[in-house]
């Protein structure tokens, strides 16, 4: 039921090459505007996010997105974690008041779920272009190298 690892990878440096990467420390006055909830939100969430949300379920026919921005408007979406179906957990800019105030401390993340269990994760800076990838009963990964716990 996993996909593989480095496709999803790919598809999270795509989305941010697409949609975060060329707003950031671009951002116009009507780029940036705060959520029901009072949290900052920006142009480059909902792209991203919506990108995202196209391609990861694609690449998993069957699964669903949850994403940040989508599950701010229609809250019913979280009612979908923990079903049967693949939910693909998406915060497309993690970190979004750094990345407004032009700070490089914020990430891509998103995770893979099913049956409410956490299958695997994918962490992406961006700026540095460092991946951190996990799998359940598969390990941990940074930048293609294993991390090992001492």
């Amino acid at each position: 039921m996993i996909p593989d690892l480095e496709r999803v990878s790919a598809i999270l440096r795509e989305a941010a090459a697409a949609e975060v990467l060329p707003r950031f420390r671009a951002l116009g006055d009507k780029d940036v505007w705060h959520k029901a909830s009072g949290e900052v939100v920006s142009l480059a969430d909902v792209e991203a996010e919506k990108w995202l949300t196209r391609r990861l379920t694609e690449l998993l026919p069957g699964s669903i997105a949850v994403g940040e921005e989508a599950s701010e408007d229609h809250p019913a979406l979280l009612d979908r974690v923990g079903r049967e179906e693949p939910v693909w957990l998406i915060d497309p800019v993690d970190g979004t008041k750094s990345f407004v105030a032009g700070s490089p401390d914020f990430a891509v993340v998103v995770a893979l779920l099913a049956r409410g269990r956490c299958l695997a994760g994918w962490i992406l800076d961006p700026v540095a272009d460092r991946m951190a990838v996990a799998a359940e009963a598969g390990g941990a990964w940074l930048d293609g190298q294993r991390l090992r716990v001492a």
